[in-house]
Formats: structure tokens, sequence, C-alpha cells
């Protein structure tokens, strides 16, 4: 399949999202920590990082000065912002290498904006003139936000009478609302009018389906998928950068490997986790604790044979090691095998699976064995 670029909104969308250790306020980090995370996804090559409007605050607007002011070689850093003048003006005065508009278009959106479908695509089209007007080669994402709600008559409308003014067209499932099979459907009908248009998606997790969303999207044909670190964002947050790097990795895994960093990724999720003073989740792709961790003991004792028995991906691609060696309720004989070897001890096959045998009863008994109980079971 063809390359994918990525783009990183953990300083826009991660900063919307509601802070796991205190659900009453809204994720923020300080102008040091967004640094320090903006000179990690640098160092990890990420294609674009997303970056908030400077227009709320003179703080917003230092910070994101000093953040596109970073010695970089291939990362572009874009102001996502409204199609109002105002912010408009104050993106540009920060000298960004692009500006990612949006503007609602379903009838929910529109509503709750309280504008007209014709005066939103008015907006879009005037915003881009203002754009050009002050910088013409400037890069230019249009988005039409909760698209996967709008009608399919007026995006398509909105999408010819924007799609010859714009570098690239964002396609953001705001509400989680798709499934794969119409983003697949959506996406190939879309870039049958936008001929030499890149298209981009964003895909929102309330429903679980951001990083299927986004496959579905890149086997669709989109050039950019969007994503945050431990996918933090609105409500349940979007598509996680390290999902997505899994899900891709298996369809494109050599042009992945060729300009990404990816054994940074462990590092980039546990600074964040360590910033939100959480856990990386225990089902993050790749980073999570247990990612390449085996534990039942036929699991075990086929990796022993051919390490590629329970795990799609190399552990040694992402700075990970595969691990085997993990008591539980659920292993075998293979367990007690290798930590005697490590003793330099000998051990039949029967001998370890008695052994294991009453290794599993305390764990069920007990919920747990600690080393000196260990050592008794395998050694008296």
């Amino acid at each position: 399949m063809k390359p994918i670029k990525i783009l990183d909104t953990t300083l826009r969308e991660g900063q919307q999202a509601v802070h796991p250790k205190k659900p009453s306020q809204g994720i923020v980090f300080t102008r040091d920590e967004q640094i320090k995370i903006a000179k990690l996804l640098i160092e990890f090559g990420i294609d674009y990082i997303e970056i908030a409007s400077p227009v709320d605050s003179k703080f917003s607007k230092n910070t994101y000065s000093r953040i596109i002011n970073l010695p970089r070689e291939k990362t572009k850093i874009l102001v996502h912002c409204r199609c109002h003048k105002a912010d408009i003006l104050e993106a540009l005065s920060i000298n960004p290498d692009g500006i990612n508009l949006f503007i609602g278009t379903s009838k929910y959106n529109l509503l709750g904006n309280k504008r007209t479908f014709k005066k939103a695509v008015a907006l879009a089209k005037e915003s881009i003139m203002l754009i050009k007007s002050i910088n013409p080669k400037i890069f230019i994402r249009l988005s039409a936000e909760d698209i996967f709600r709008t009608s399919r008559g007026n995006l398509l409308k909105f999408i010819l009478e924007t799609k010859d003014m714009v570098n690239r067209f964002g396609l953001p499932d705001t509400t989680g609302v798709a499934v794969p099979e119409e983003i697949h459907e959506i996406v190939t009908q879309i870039k049958r009018i936008t001929k030499g248009v890149d298209l981009e998606f964003h895909g929102h997790n309330d429903r679980g389906l951001g990083l299927a969303n986004s496959l579905a999207a890149y086997k669709a044909g989109v050039s950019v998928l969007d994503s945050t670190i431990l996918g933090i964002g609105e409500r349940n947050g979007i598509a996680s950068l390290s999902g997505l790097i899994a899900v891709v990795f298996s369809k494109n895994n050599n042009w992945l490997s060729r300009n990404y960093n990816l054994k940074m990724l462990p590092k980039i999720d546990s600074t964040v986790a360590r910033i939100l003073r959480i856990k990386v989740p225990h089902n993050m792709p790749i980073t999570a604790p247990g990612a390449f961790s085996h534990v039942a003991g036929v699991h075990v004792n086929a990796m022993q044979a051919n390490p590629r028995s329970y795990q799609l991906l190399n552990a040694a691609t992402f700075g990970r090691k595969t691990k085997t060696s993990i008591v539980s309720s659920v292993m075998g004989k293979t367990f007690v095998l290798k930590k005697a070897e490590k003793e330099k001890r000998v051990l039949t096959k029967h001998e370890a699976q008695k052994i294991a045998s009453r290794i599993r009863e305390e764990m069920k008994i007990n919920g747990k064995v600690n080393g000196a109980r260990l050592k008794k079971f395998m050694f008296g």
C-alpha cells in the first residue's frame, strides 16, 4: 500500500480532553511540557504537528511561536483555525507552515452555530481568500466538521466549491458516528472528485472505532491520518499514535521503519503518561506494559519454537523485548524449565510440570507468588 503521513494533534485535540485524574478539569500542558512533547514528536519524525489557535491568549501565542521556531527538518507546524478573521490573522502572525481551517457542515453543527449551510460555504471561501491575500504560498487544509452527519449532497457541494482553493481536504468523523464500510465508501467517492488534492482523516473514538476507521480511510486512499499520543482528545479521544503505527505497520512496515524513529514510541507514550500522572493504558498497542508479554503455557511453549507463533509485531522494532517468563495461574512447564536453566539447575519435564501445577494452584488461591515462595516451589 502507498506511504502514509501522520498529523499529531496532541497539542490541540489532546488539550480538549478531560483530565484522567481530574474529571472536572480539562488537560492543560504547561509551556515546557508542550515544547517537550513537540521535541519528542520532531525527533520521532512526525510529518505534521497541529497546534491550537493562538488567538485565545498571549501565553498560547508565545508558546506556539517557540514551538514553530524549534529546529526541525521534516516536521511541519500547522495551526488549527476557525473561519474567523481574527483567528486567521493571529495564526498567520506566528508564521506557521500552514493553516488548518475548519467549519461545521452537518445540520446539527449548523444549528448549534446558528448559521446556514450557504453561510458556512461562504465563510470557508472568504477565509481561504483572506489567507491567500496575506500569504499566497502558505499551505491550507479545509475540514468540513462532522462530515459523516452532513447530507451527502451538501458534503459534495461543499467540496466541489472549495477543492480548487486548498492543498488538502480534511474528513473528520467528529462524533465517531461512522463505521469502516461507510468511511471507505465516502472516501472513495470524494477521491473521484478531488483529484490532485490530498485527503486527511480524523477519527474520533466514541464507539471504539477510531483506529478501525483510520485503517479504512488509509485503504481507501487517504494520504494523512490524525492521531494523538495515548489517543487523548474530546470525549473518548481519537486514534492513538501508537495504535495508528500498529495498524498501518502490518500494511506498510518498510516505509514506516524508514521514515519514523519507531523505537521512540515507548518514550513518547510514557512521557505524556507521566505528565498526566497515569500509567500507559494496559491495552495501548506497542507501548502497553504487556504488549509483548506471553503468559499462557501453550503460548509460551510455542513462542520458544517460533517467535511469531503468537505475536504479529517484532518487539525489537519498537525498542521493546518479548517476555515469556510471567508467573500466572495459566503458566506451564516451559516457564519452570527456563527459570531452572537460568539458575543452572536441571529439571526433567515431568518435574517441571509438577512444579508448574503447584505454582498455578498457589496463584489461584492467593493471587500471587513472591520470589522466595517461587524458589521454594522450584528448588526446595
